[in-house]
């Protein structure tokens, strides 16, 4: 763990322990990650119900006694919907309801246990990307299955005035991609543009709203679990090319290259969501999915079981809070 003496605090300039966090990308790091919220439960919702439409379930996974709970229904049954966390609560948009692709947004109140209609998106859409940077929920691309349209187009919720806007389209138009946010970046991996899964991999600066391509992945492949370790590594898990793929590759966004893991996942799978705690990586769910939840750790890269949850789940949405 980081510790800054307080003996050290009337130091200036160069000398100064801010100055030397700052210069030094190791200690930075540290201290982001000191200073990261802990992920103390993973909360899943969504998927196939038996009737073929979408499922209101929720399930909610304490880290620490590695058990699972039902939690309150959602107030529209959905697949393929994207999920955010952002300032106390969990955001739940788009999918598909079973009778058609929505715009609806709907938010979990974690402290009150309860969920609430929020206002809508202006495009409907299937399977988009989502990331958060600073209380801004950034929805990104997708599919809208009634004109068979894969989007480029975006937009973002403020949850501080809850009001959308439309934001810079992305370069290539597509669904069912991983997401991974560092910094003030949102990184577009992968996916599917109607026509074959893709390798492109496209950077959004938060910041002054423009998107930047960046090497390509090895294997084209949607549906893939895509994890950040220490604010540098992006790890990427099976998804669909070919067919399901075991295939796991790793970003580095300081040399800017892509490596593929000796390592693979215990078994193909694809539709899967990663939700990161600590250095491990908790895979849940997917199509295919010999062990509905397991965990992968980057540090032994080693994998192991947890306990499953209540349901079987396909295009769901899993995230750490």
């Amino acid at each position: 763990m980081l510790v800054l003496a307080s003996a050290e605090k009337d130091r200036i300039g160069s000398q100064s322990p801010v100055h030397m966090v700052a210069e030094n990308p190791f200690l930075f790091r540290e201290l982001v990650e000191y200073l990261r919220p802990s992920i103390r439960k993973i909360f899943v919702c969504g998927s196939f119900d038996m009737a073929g439409g979408g499922s209101k379930s929720v399930e909610i996974f304490t880290v620490e006694n590695n058990s699972w709970m039902r939690g309150p229904d959602m107030i529209t049954g959905r697949l393929g919907h994207g999920i955010a966390h952002a300032s106390g609560r969990i955001f739940v948009i788009g999918g598909f309801t079973g009778r058609e692709i929505t715009n609806r947004v709907e938010a979990f109140d974690v402290e009150k246990n309860e969920w609430k209609e929020m206002p809508p998106m202006s495009t409907n859409r299937f399977s988009p990307g989502v990331g958060v940077v600073d209380d801004r929920i950034f929805v990104i691309g997708g599919e809208y299955l009634d004109t068979c349209e894969y989007l480029d187009t975006c937009e973002l919720f403020d949850v501080r005035t809850d009001k959308w806007e439309t934001i810079a389209p992305m370069p290539t138009m597509r669904c069912d991609m991983g997401v991974a946010v560092i910094g003030d970046r949102i990184i577009v991996i992968g996916g599917f543009n109607g026509k074959e899964c893709l390798r492109t991999v496209e950077a959004l600066n938060t910041k002054t709203n423009t998107w930047t391509t960046l090497p390509p992945i090895s294997t084209a492949r949607q549906g893939m679990a895509a994890g950040v370790i220490d604010d540098r590594f992006i790890w990427t898990f099976g998804g669909f090319g070919n067919g399901p793929t075991d295939v796991m590759e790793i970003y580095d966004v300081e040399k800017n290259e892509w490596t593929k893991s000796s390592s693979k996942m215990t078994s193909p799978r694809y539709g899967a969501k990663a939700v990161v705690v600590n250095h491990k990586i908790f895979i849940i769910g997917g199509f295919r999915a010999t062990n509905p939840v397991e965990f992968f750790d980057a540090d032994t890269t080693t994998w192991d079981k947890s306990s499953p949850m209540v349901e079987t789940r396909t295009l769901h949405t899993a995230i750490g809070f």
